[in-house]
């Protein structure tokens, strides 16, 4: 998770604007890197989703949900190639279960689950999992899946091992399961998800 170092308010005219300061990742978001190397192998793409996987467990244990897990919002380190979860504009706390929350309808269309369209609904995990199970699809195949909010009325998933026959049948099997359209039938965790893609 990106380092913030100090959170302080300025004032803009007579708006106060809340302010942070943060690490400066030397190295690439993996959007960008993607666009410049084309699709990754299973080999490269799981320890970066593994990485991300465990920066937002971690984030899950702080009580928040990210909301918005997408290569734009994963920087990669030059060196090594390690990665960095940032922006946390959209981050909102978990709902307890049986709880409603209304939150501003946000998020990166190919990548929100079918629950960010909705104003008031039960946010976990599992809303993280669907958008990292979408990172891991457009690392492997090059291509973004049909929005989950037009999935269900017109246009199923299309597996990943469709586009990439190089992907494994275990892989291809934990990304449609992190995919699910409803949020009761994903992994209720990353670890949980994880364990789909990398058994221990």
């Amino acid at each position: 998770v990106v380092q913030v170092y100090e959170v302080f308010p300025e004032m803009v005219g007579n708006l106060q604007l809340w302010c942070m300061v943060m690490e400066l990742i030397d190295g690439t978001n993996l959007a960008e890197y993607l666009e410049d190397n084309g699709i990754l192998s299973e080999s490269k793409a799981l320890p970066i989703i593994q990485q991300v996987g465990g920066a937002l467990s971690f984030v899950h244990q702080q009580g928040l949900t990210h909301r918005d897990v997408k290569p734009l919002n994963i920087m990669l380190r030059r060196r090594g190639l390690e990665a960095v979860l940032i922006d946390f504009g959209l981050a909102r706390e978990l709902t307890v279960p049986g709880k409603l929350k209304s939150s501003s309808i946000f998020g990166t269309e190919c990548f929100a689950p079918i629950e960010q369209y909705e104003r008031r609904a039960e946010r976990g995990p599992y809303t993280d999992v669907y958008s990292l199970a979408v990172t891991l699809y457009a690392m492997l195949t090059g291509e973004l899946p049909c929005p989950s909010k037009y999935r269900k009325p017109i246009d199923p998933l299309i597996a990943p091992k469709q586009i990439n026959s190089k992907i494994s049948d275990r892989v291809n099997v934990a990304i449609i399961k992190g995919m699910e359209l409803e949020p009761h039938n994903r992994p209720q965790s990353v670890q949980e998800w994880l364990d789909l893609l990398v058994p221990k």
